[in-house]
């Protein structure tokens, strides 16, 4: 058997769409790890495609935890600034503080689109078309919010509300939880300015881009996760908004900083007011506390591009003095969910959110049906899937039941190994397979052994007086189906109190003909 676990373990790497063998950065052998991964940018609540890529990441760090035995440091960002946040905390604003005055029907209608209108009043147009009227709300006043709190305060309720979620699905917290706003002026800065020294960054008014040309010349690929997307304005144009513009060299190129617009929040930098791209605020926070050769990096598979292949060359290019023409070991990227068959997405109005889905299915029944996925594959949620999953929660508790009920009998229970030698074979093996990652997955114990899990909560002689419940119980049924005389039910009923209680230490006495008390001793003193 192979000394070390890893020796054999194998992932799926993105960078190379293949299986391929697990070394870490620091050396074969090693048991330290570097892990990053992006948080959902904080604007909305979070819905069940957020649960399927944190709850999958959540599992396989588990696995390399609990059961490889990795000391992993797990970083995650928090996107607290970025356009999505910008635009949906400025219209949520100029909305509520709309509604705050006294405005007719037909003022009110006429943000709405035309077929809304007729035959509903002002209450109606807010509950079904609130985002055409906070839209153009915004068209005519955006300009004039210019109150920095507006914008973070809105980050921060869906952030607070995104951590309660992830604890509600029982998602381990990441060692380092990184808010974007604390990194922004000196380490975004100090990124960029190297950039543009080493001449993959360049200025223009008041921003800075990212010279994907340069970078290339330089001797790195650029779009290594997703060659394919390289150049599509549609796919970059997704996570930056007026990427269609005349200051860039190539249309390849990427914000970095974004000089300031009004109604946007800002920082001081040396090219003047603005705000740092999305792209760069992730190198950022990774690269400052883990450097510049990462393990693992995960996401959705959403993210490979432009976003992830965009972290790479950000990365690369501030450490192109240092040789690093690879930041990131092992990209991990979770599959597509689908609701009912379709994708889920803003555009089709099908998401679920979290709190929505735990209407329908209890936390450990969200976390099997992501379990029994490929976690890199496309997977299908629906309603169908309650009773399955409520049935596969009935196997394990039964499961561990049976356990408990197996293991009463044994006097003293020491400390029991958490895998047995026949037992890790199997799991390694199909921990290296991609057909069968869900499989191995399925086979996870609870970190604690069976044996301790049995005896949680109950001692030797608690077990004990259940077994003699348990016993007697089976022998009243067997007597009532044969309908034998009722003499020996009460034949059973007189073995309960003179044999298996006596053993337990409890005697049963009987003043009157119908009532009896029990009285604990030990059980010598009832045997002559």
């Amino acid at each position: 058997m192979p000394k070390h676990p890893q020796d054999r373990s194998c992932f799926t790497n993105i960078l190379l769409d293949e299986k391929v063998p697990f070394v870490p950065a620091s050396g074969p052998g090693s048991k330290s790890l570097s892990w990053y991964t992006c948080r959902a940018t904080v604007y909305d609540v979070s819905h069940m495609g957020h649960a399927r890529n944190y709850v999958t990441f959540d599992i396989i760090r588990r696995v390399l935890e609990d059961y490889f035995g990795y000391n992993i440091l797990y970083v995650m960002n928090v996107t607290d600034v970025d356009d999505k946040i910008i635009l949906r905390a400025r219209r949520n604003y100029l909305l509520a503080k709309y509604k705050e005055g006294k405005h007719t029907d037909a003022e009110v209608k006429a943000f709405a689109p035309e077929r809304v209108r007729t035959g509903c009043d002002s209450a109606t147009i807010y509950a079904v078309a609130s985002d055409f009227v906070a839209e153009e709300l915004d068209r005519e006043q955006g300009k004039s919010v210019t109150d920095s709190s507006i914008f973070r305060a809105h980050a921060a309720k869906y952030e607070a509300e995104f951590t309660q979620d992830m604890d509600s699905l029982g998602v381990r917290r990441p060692d380092v939880l990184t808010p974007c706003q604390r990194v922004h002026g000196r380490d975004c800065g100090l990124r960029q300015e190297n950039c543009k020294t080493n001449g993959m960054a360049y200025e223009s008014n008041g921003s800075v881009y990212f010279d994907t040309t340069n970078f290339r010349a330089c001797g790195h690929t650029y779009g290594k996760l997703k060659p394919w997307a390289v150049g599509s304005s549609a796919l970059a144009a997704e996570g930056e908004s007026n990427f269609e513009t005349s200051e860039k060299r190539s249309n390849t190129d990427f914000a970095l900083w974004k000089a300031s617009k009004t109604g946007e929040p800002f920082w001081e930098s040396p090219w003047g007011q603005g705000r740092p791209g999305w792209h760069i605020e992730c190198s950022a926070m990774a690269s400052t506390l883990i450097g510049s050769r990462m393990d693992i990096h995960t996401g959705g598979d959403d993210m490979r591009f432009p976003h992830h292949d965009n972290e790479l060359a950000q990365a690369e290019a501030f450490y192109h003095n240092e040789g690093c023409h690879q930041w990131v070991n092992y990209f991990l990227h979770s599959g597509h969910l689908e609701i009912e068959g379709l994708k889920m997405s803003n555009s089709l109005k099908n998401s679920i959110t979290i709190r929505e889905a735990l209407k329908s299915f209890s936390a450990r029944q969200l976390r099997l049906l992501l379990v029994l996925q490929s976690w890199n594959k496309s997977m299908v949620y629906g309603e169908a899937s309650r009773a399955e999953m409520k049935a596969r929660e009935a196997q394990l508790k039964n499961f561990f039941q049976n356990i408990e009920v197996a293991v009463r009998g044994v006097d003293e229970i020491t400390s029991c190994a958490k895998w047995q030698a026949e037992e890790e074979g199997p799991v390694s093996k199909a921990a290296g397979s991609t057909e069968s990652e869900a499989r191995s997955l399925r086979l996870q114990l609870p970190r604690s052994s069976p044996c301790s899990y049995a005896r949680r909560g109950w001692d030797a002689k608690g077990a004990g007086y259940l077994d003699a419940f348990a016993a007697f119980r089976d022998e009243v049924r067997s007597l009532a189906r044969t309908k034998v005389d009722p003499k020996e039910t009460m034949t059973a009923c007189d073995r309960v109190r003179d044999v298996a209680l006596v053993e337990l230490g409890v005697r049963l006495e009987e003043p009157t003909r119908w009532q009896g008390h029990l009285e604990a001793r030990r059980p010598s003193s009832y045997k002559g």
